[in-house]
């Protein structure tokens, strides 16, 4: 079942009770999983056309998509297509 869909104009992704995130591809439109996710404990999924992030129940916060200004959080400007961790700065 879903717990939560997420639109855009060109895609759209759904977190499902069963801790699987699910989007559809701009390619085939078919229906993929998202790899490099937890196996349980996600909390809520957010994103752009461009990007996606699911938070965890951890505090964790995972991200996949374009990535070319490094708004993705991992450090780098490469585009993910599985889910990579962000890399949050130590809070002061």
């Amino acid at each position: 079942s879903i717990r939560q869909l997420v639109l855009d104009a060109e895609s759209i992704c759904a977190r499902t009770t069963d801790d699987k995130v699910r989007c559809t591809s701009s390619n085939s439109g078919a229906m993929i999983t998202v790899q490099g996710l937890p196996s349980a404990g996600l909390v809520r999924l957010v994103g752009s056309s461009t990007h996606r992030c699911v938070l965890d129940d951890a505090g964790g916060l995972w991200c996949w998509g374009e990535n070319r200004d490094g708004q993705l959080g991992n450090g780098t400007t490469t585009d993910q297509t599985t889910a990579v961790p962000v890399h949050a700065p130590p809070v002061p």
